[in-house]
């Protein structure tokens, strides 16, 4: 579920590419992220880190925001 609600922002936010290519998640080596997303005239990434159990959100403004990747 969790992967689901990152696919469907990153989906409302980039770009459009064949076949969606362009809402694939890659793999780090802590664990997932999304890479950077367009938003506005900034860009922002999500990352699932499943060292620390935490979806880390970065923009390039340099805020930080963590959500506890647990039952909801």
């Amino acid at each position: 579920m969790w992967t689901q609600i990152v696919g469907k922002i990153r989906l409302a936010h980039a770009p459009m590419v064949n076949h969606w290519w362009q809402v694939t998640l890659y793999v780090t080596p802590r664990g997932l992220t999304t890479s950077a997303i367009p938003y506005g005239n900034e860009i922002f990434d999500i990352e699932f880190d499943f060292i620390d159990h935490q979806l880390v959100i970065r923009s390039s403004t340099g805020a930080t925001r963590t959500v506890r990747l647990e039952p909801k």
